[in-house]
């Protein structure tokens, strides 16, 4: 679904504008590759805005912030009530877009 991707592509740039690309591994303390970077904005995970370079991703060629969308579907669907409540209230911007979404699909 290009244009959902596409939406989230902005969502992550206008999170993020000004923010620096960190590397996950000093955020999270875990053995992540030195070039995984993300814009770690307020997002509940800071995996969530993982950014990828074009370095041959299969994914249709594209690039950029493609944890968006996956991590807020997992702390929605994922059952773990510990995870839907910290988004709930850490993150009520992702949390309404996600129901939004759900709520969608759902009916389409």
């Amino acid at each position: 679904m290009p244009q959902l991707d596409d939406y989230f592509q902005q969502l992550q740039q206008r999170r993020t504008a000004g923010e620096p690309l960190r590397r996950l591994k000093d955020l999270t303390g875990l053995n992540y590759a030195s070039d995984e970077v993300t814009c770690e904005d307020h997002y509940t995970n800071p995996y969530q805005g993982r950014e990828y370079a074009g370095d041959g991703l299969s994914y249709r060629g594209r690039h950029g912030a493609l944890e968006v969308m996956t991590i807020a579907l997992e702390d929605v669907l994922g059952r773990n009530p510990a995870r839907l409540q910290r988004m709930v209230q850490a993150d009520r911007e992702m949390f309404d877009l996600v129901m939004g979404l759900l709520y969608y699909y759902d009916l389409h």
